[in-house]
């Protein structure tokens, strides 16, 4: 169970690095043309894009952690049931359902911004 905390602590750190690293960059000088600030918006609006796979890699490590800290419940006390973890087994696949529909919805709305830029780009 402690390599099964130990993991997930580690993955904390790594989620919150993956998540710092989708942060907006440093913004450009006051004295930047119009031009400029559209193109710097649409790069970071681009770069801010994630998919699947970015989740997955993100966030599969803190449940891997959980996978054997409940093992490691599972060789403490035998006898425990399926039952004794299909709550937190329910909250990992709605989190990961939740978490593909709202990556479908930013990945929309982040097309959606990129396309204005793109229309203030040509104006």
């Amino acid at each position: 169970m402690r390599i099964g905390y130990l993991i997930t602590l580690g993955s904390v750190g790594w989620m919150t690095w993956r998540i710092v690293s989708k942060w907006p960059s440093r913004l450009p000088p006051p004295e930047t043309s119009a031009a400029a600030l559209i193109e710097f918006h649409r790069a970071e609006l681009v770069r801010q894009q994630t998919g699947p796979a970015w989740i997955t890699v993100t966030a599969a490590p803190i449940f891997a952690g959980m996978v054997v800290v409940m093992v490691g419940f599972q060789r403490a006390r035998p006898n425990m049931f399926l039952a004794n973890v299909a709550p937190l087994i329910v909250l990992c696949v709605a989190w990961w359902v939740a978490a593909f529909i709202l990556q479908r919805r930013q990945v929309q709305r982040l097309a959606e911004q990129i396309a204005e830029m793109d229309a203030l780009r040509r104006d």
